[in-house]
């Protein structure tokens, strides 16, 4: 069973599933999945890292084994409590908010 399917069985609330399509230099989605094989894959380890930085109980959990031994304060990773210094809350601005 897909991990999709497992979550829509045992979670409540409304599921949402993004694509991101491979878009060619003329603004054509891209039909050829060799040529993108590398970015597709970055793409994915950056957006399950994302997420499971957010939350460490996501389902989806492949390519998080660096994600679970790296902690980088006011970014990702286990972070400490109480209120974050300075530094943390401005790599925090600089690197998770692109207003």
């Amino acid at each position: 069973m897909s991990t999709y399917r497992k979550v829509l069985q045992e979670k409540r609330g409304n599921a949402q599933k993004f694509l991101f399509p491979v878009i060619t230099q003329n603004w054509k989605i891209s039909k050829s999945r060799a040529s993108s094989d590398k970015g597709i894959n970055w793409l994915e380890r950056t957006l399950i890292g994302m997420a499971f930085s957010n939350n460490p109980n996501i389902e989806n959990i492949s390519n998080t084994r660096y994600h679970r031994g790296v902690s980088v304060h006011g970014i990702l990773g286990q972070q400490w409590r109480g209120r974050p210094s300075a530094a943390a809350q401005e790599a925090k601005r600089a690197f998770l908010h692109f207003d």
